[in-house]
């Protein structure tokens, strides 16, 4: 998965590439430990911060207790940088540089939590939660993010 968005992420050099792995509805973490290895085990000049979204503390604070276990505390320090929010405003609680490439991601079971249905009883209507959350996160990528 690395390989293929670093290929497909327009970038002329992977050297001094920055990543921003964002998590929305982090949960515990099981679900992204094998992914999150390669990226921050990597031998590449690869700057990658980990953002795990979650409305819960305790989902958060479970997350980093599981990646303390077994990424190690140092790793967990340098790379992850929780937010405790709703996803529509994680956005202005993240620090992200311009240049980075943000790769967005909904692992689990969370995006069964929005209603598909608008105010007009129409399934994936605009005005929809979970088109509401698609648009939000849209609106805040680059062509070459993910």
């Amino acid at each position: 998965m690395k390989t293929t968005i670093l290929q497909h992420s327009n970038i002329q050099t992977h050297s001094l590439s920055k990543f921003h792995i964002i998590e929305l509805g982090c949960g515990d973490g099981s679900k992204v430990e094998k992914f999150l290895l390669p990226w921050v085990k990597s031998k590449e000049n690869i700057s990658v911060t980990y953002h795990p979204v979650d409305i819960s503390k305790h989902a958060i604070d479970s997350l980093i207790q599981r990646l303390n276990q077994t990424m190690g505390e140092s790793i967990v320090k340098e790379y992850v940088k929780p937010i405790c929010s709703t996803f529509d405003r994680m956005y202005t609680q993240l620090n992200i540089d311009s240049l980075a490439v943000q790769v967005v991601m909904l692992l689990g079971s969370t995006i069964g939590n929005f209603s598909s249905f608008d105010s007009n009883h129409v399934k994936f209507g605009e005005n929809s939660p979970v088109m509401k959350l698609f648009q939000s996160v849209r609106s805040n990528l680059k062509i070459e993010d993910w």
